[in-house]
């Protein structure tokens, strides 16, 4: 990997937090890869590479920022290959789809330096982050970066745990956990002994005995169903400074969901 063009990128981000939210990754990851712990996956350095291309005006290859193993497995496989099942993009503001209000985001969230790329599902509905959303509109911008998933896929198992937990913070977890519920449940139809769905159905088959929340733990990390249920309390009380202080870990899942009315 070329380091110096890893450092570019940070210096022209101004901090190595505001790089690293500018490409989804956590500071102490980043701050890993600089410190050679840890190597970049493609779809980092893909994302690092198109932000440099397109904010800083050069012509930076991703595979300058992988690692010579990496770049000997490219040789190996198909062009577009990612090691990642779900996307990262930069894709037209008018093309994520928002069903509520917007609303505006007071100064001390305002900061699109430090606002984390949204999540969409495969139809480029808006599943997380919406004040990254509300943000770019306040700022009149064009486009946005987005990691995009199935959900689909993710009922069907096609992603890895490890992979969800290291691209995605407990909060956008949880608030891709809600809209894997109301996929479920939209499409569900009688429980069979059946897990997977079937190709091209509009249904939901679920294990016998399996419940929803339980599932949704388990394919997310979340420990438990019931992390899951505080988790979800805590993002449909719909507070940013209570959202970010979970976020953060300045407050438990547990005392902050406690602090709220219950919604069930």
């Amino acid at each position: 990997m070329d380091s110096k063009l890893l450092e570019i990128f940070i210096k022209g981000c101004g901090s190595v937090e505001k790089a690293a939210n500018k490409v989804g990754l956590t500071r102490g990851h980043l701050s890993a890869v600089r410190n050679n712990r840890f190597n970049l996956s493609n779809d980092y350095a893909r994302a690092i590479a198109a932000y440099m291309n397109q904010h800083m005006n050069m012509e930076v290859d991703f595979k300058d920022l992988i690692s010579l193993k990496q770049k000997n497995k490219l040789k190996r496989v198909p062009l577009g290959f990612s090691y990642l099942p779900f996307k990262f993009k930069k894709m037209f503001l008018n093309d994520v789809k928002h069903h509520t209000k917007t609303a505006w985001i007071p100064e001390e969230f305002s900061d699109l330096d430090k606002a984390r790329p949204i999540i969409v599902d495969e139809n480029n509905r808006l599943i997380a982050n919406p004040n990254t959303y509300f943000l770019h509109i306040q700022n009149q911008k064009i486009k946005i970066f987005a990691w995009q998933i199935s959900l689909f896929d993710l009922i069907n198992d096609k992603y890895e745990t490890s992979d969800l937990i290291s691209v995605f913070d407990l909060i956008e977890r949880g608030s891709i956990g809600i809209a894997l519920e109301n996929f479920i449940g939209n499409r569900q139809g009688q429980r069979t002994d059946l897990k997977t769905l079937v190709e091209n159905s509009p249904q939901v088959y679920l294990a016998k005995g399996m419940k929803t929340r339980k599932l949704i733990s388990v394919l997310l990390g979340l420990g438990s169903d019931y992390t899951y249920r505080q988790l979800k309390k805590i993002i449909l009380h719909d507070c940013d400074e209570l959202t970010e202080k979970v976020r953060a870990k300045k407050i438990t899942i547990f005392s902050a969901a406690n602090s709220v009315h219950s919604i069930e």
